[in-house]
Parts: structure tokens; sequence; C-alpha cells
């Protein structure tokens, strides 16, 4: 991978023999996030349930980091990080954000497709990470949440990706081929992106997590989805303006 302006070009691929083995080891799967998956690292940890799923979403972003797996994110996905009241959360994870090979940018068609999965019944957030993550061409969109995943179950042939929990899909994924995994690892664990391990490393030191961001979502006022994308460009035009 390539660094540029002192950021890493996670858009540049793997070269040769190693990009190679990892077709043939490995599926190299496109995998996109929502807000309650990177929000784990700052639950409370002592329940079983959310450590084992954020060690498995630590896991994941293992992955991204040594370039076995695509990751891709949204502007929809840094808008409802943004309403963390957290400033020091909200910060952290929008530097890791920073890190995904792709982000999805709202327009037209993510729009459309947003309204039409609301009246299938999803949140307005929900509704719009599932538009982000088809208009993206993800493969896998990764929940903790689950209310979304209990709907996706029933709805499934309605949806273009297929919903998961991290910690559930992690286990299957991997089972069959653990060691190939663990015998690169050894190998190429010298090897790193530095900005990434700097990110991962600095959420795995965090100790203070509290509540469970998956349920207490559900309880905070839902704006609606014009609302959300009206946001996202009054942001992206102070962006662009700065």
């Amino acid at each position: 991978m390539e660094v540029k302006n002192g950021e890493f070009d996670f858009s540049k691929p793997l070269h040769g023999e190693q990009r190679k083995q990892m077709q043939i080891d490995h599926q190299r799967w496109k995998i996109y996030f929502d807000t309650c998956c990177l929000s784990r690292f700052f639950d409370d940890q002592a329940q079983d349930r959310i450590r084992s799923e954020t060690e498995s979403i630590r896991e994941i972003l293992g992955y991204f980091q040594r370039g076995y797996w695509d990751w891709i994110a949204s502007e929809v996905l840094t808008n409802e990080v943004n309403k963390n009241p957290d400033l020091s959360q909200r910060d952290e994870i929008k530097e890791l954000i920073r890190l995904a090979h792709q982000n999805v940018l709202i327009g037209t068609l993510e729009r459309s497709r947003s309204k039409q999965l609301e009246m299938l019944g999803f949140q307005t957030y929900d509704a719009l990470h599932l538009a982000c993550a088809e208009s993206g061409g993800a493969d896998i969109l990764l929940t903790t949440d689950d209310p979304m995943l209990n709907r996706t179950k029933r709805i499934s042939s309605k949806l273009r990706v297929q919903v998961e929990n991290p910690h559930t899909w992690l286990q299957e994924e991997t089972e069959m081929n653990k060691n190939q995994i663990r015998e690169r690892d050894i190998e190429e664990c010298q090897h790193r992106e530095a900005k990434f391990r700097e990110v991962l490393d600095k959420l795995s030191q965090y100790k203070d997590g509290k509540g469970d961001y998956s349920v207490d979502r559900h309880k905070r006022p839902m704006p609606s989805i014009d609302t959300i994308i009206a946001e996202i460009e009054q942001a992206r035009k102070i962006e662009q303006e700065e």
C-alpha cells in the first residue's frame, strides 16, 4: 500500500504472489460496518456478549488492516457517529473511519432506496446504512443491533446485501481456514500499516465502556431520512469550503 500526504492509500492493490495467495486461501469480502459495530469498543465490556462482539470486530478490522478484506464506510456512518455526545469517542471512531477503503456518498439513488427500505419497516439510519452498503457493492453488512438483524432475516429476499452479527459471521467464516490465516498472521504481523495499528491499539486500550449503544440508540429521537441527508450535504459543503 502506498502513502499519500502521510495517510495510507488503501485503494492500491496488493501485488504479485501475495494477492494471488490471498485469493486462493480466502474470499476477499467487501464489508460494511454500521455504527453499532464501531461503537462496541465504548460499550460495557463486562457483558459477555459485548466483549465477544468487540473482539470479533477488532479481528475483522485487523483483516482490513492486512489487506485480506475491503472495508466500505459511508457519509451516513460519519453522520450517526457525530450524534455521539462524547467528543473523545466521536473523534476516535471518525479517525478509524478515515482508514476505510471506500466511502459511499449520499446521492439520489441512496435517498430513494433508503425510503423504500424505510417502508419495509427499517428505522431511518438502518435504512440508510443498508442503502449505502448496497450502493457500495458490499457483500456483508455487519451489525450488533438485534431488531435490525431480526427484520433483515424476515425480508432477506428484498435486500441486496447479506446482514449478519459480526461475532457469529466471523466464527463461521474463519472456521475452515483458521490455521492458514494464523500462519500468515505470524509472518505478516511485523508489516502492518502503522496508522491502522495505532488507531486499533488506542481503541483496544479503552477500559471505561458503559451501556450498550446497539440498545440505547433506539431510545433516542430518530430524525427523518431527509433530515439526515440534509445534515450530510451541509457537512460536505462545509468540508469542501475549508
